[in-house]
């Protein structure tokens, strides 16, 4: 299985830009933690995971907002960040 980014970046755009053009260029966040689970073992299938930690908004926002004005350096762990933010606008605005 594979994907490519420049697959990802075209539908991540697209989406985006419904969002802007249905008048939505801002959103609340009113919620702020929320439950993970740790990666080595989200997609091991045949183990129920044990471990949850807790994850926070307002953090992946700050540290988002880091690598827009450039006081942090472009890491890929980034998408994890921005991953938790967009899957709260995809969970809160259904259009």
């Amino acid at each position: 299985m594979e994907i490519e980014i420049a697959s990802l970046r075209q539908v991540t755009n697209d989406l985006l830009e419904r969002l802007e053009a249905d008048g939505i260029t801002k959103l609340e966040l009113d919620a702020d933690y929320y439950w993970s689970i740790p990666p080595e073992h989200r997609y091991d299938r045949h183990d129920e995971p044990k471990e949850h930690v807790m994850g926070q908004l307002s953090e992946d926002l700050a540290f988002t907002n880091q690598l827009i004005d450039g006081t942090r350096p472009p890491v890929t762990y980034g998408l994890v960040w921005i991953s938790s933010l967009l899957r709260y606008i995809g969970e809160k605005i259904v259009v």
